[in-house]
């Protein structure tokens, strides 16, 4: 509903990063790299042989991998969700770790910036301040302990409130038949990542290299060139003359 009462229809697309495992954002000192890998594989692919699909590809790659500006908000986060597993030996302990280091992370300074997330990524930004928080406890039910599992949970719901609590329960169901809902998503996503990151590295050494070869050379004495002594034929310019013609340099 907009200010004026009328009824918008929106398109809200939710992106979820884990920044602290699989990365988020990257910086220009590997994007580009990552882009040419990305659209070169797809390139290969028989049913992608159409540029208007290149084209495709190198824009949801660009839109979902590029690190954000200061004054850019597109991919600024809005809120943080906290994931810890029930089977923890300390479960809570481990919530509190993960709530520091993502509070070092925003509010540390610049030493921190690169707590979360490998070394490849840009550190996150994030909207706010206080940002949103929630908080999931993971079951196994397979193989978890139940009762201990709905003990840490309440544990945290005592905690952070329950509104902002939630037990996820996996593997409630033994069907080896059941198909892998993320297997095709996850492998579009992160198609030509790790080529791309390789194709960085090889080249941010080569300019190392380059450059640690430059500075050795600079180091190098230089050759002396011999300076013939002048004779009766060599012309020479008294003070006079030579304020009469001056030089400029070239």
């Amino acid at each position: 509903m907009d200010p004026y009462g009328q009824q918008q229809a929106t398109k809200v697309k939710i992106d979820f990063r884990d920044i602290s495992k699989s990365g988020c954002l990257l910086g220009l000192t590997v994007l580009p790299s990552v882009l040419h890998q990305i659209v070169s594989t797809v390139s290969t692919l028989p049913q992608f042989q159409s540029t208007e699909i290149w084209n495709s590809a190198f824009r949801d790659s660009f839109s979902y991998w590029f690190e954000p500006s200061d004054i850019d908000f597109l991919k600024t986060y809005l809120c943080c969700i906290f994931v810890i597993s029930a089977d923890e030996e300390d479960p809570v302990g481990e919530l509190t770790k993960l709530i520091q280091q993502q509070h070092t992370q925003q509010h540390g300074g610049a030493e921190s910036a690169n707590s979360l997330g490998p070394a490849h990524c840009a550190a996150p930004k994030w909207f706010l301040p206080n940002i949103l928080k929630y908080y999931v406890v993971l079951h196994d039910v397979e193989d978890g302990n139940e009762e201990k599992a709905n003990e840490v949970f309440a544990k945290v719901s005592a905690s952070y409130g329950s509104d902002c609590c939630h037990m996820l329960k996996i593997n409630s169901t033994s069907d080896a038949d059941l198909p892998d809902p993320w297997q095709q998503i996850l492998e579009q996503r992160y198609r030509g990542l790790e080529s791309g990151l390789e194709m960085a590295r090889k080249k941010l050494m080569e300019k190392s290299a380059s450059a640690e070869s430059l500075a050795s050379d600079s180091t190098k004495p230089s050759s002396l060139v011999p300076l013939s002594t002048p004779n009766s034929s060599t012309p020479v310019f008294s003070t006079s003359s030579a304020a009469a013609n001056p030089t400029y340099p070239i």
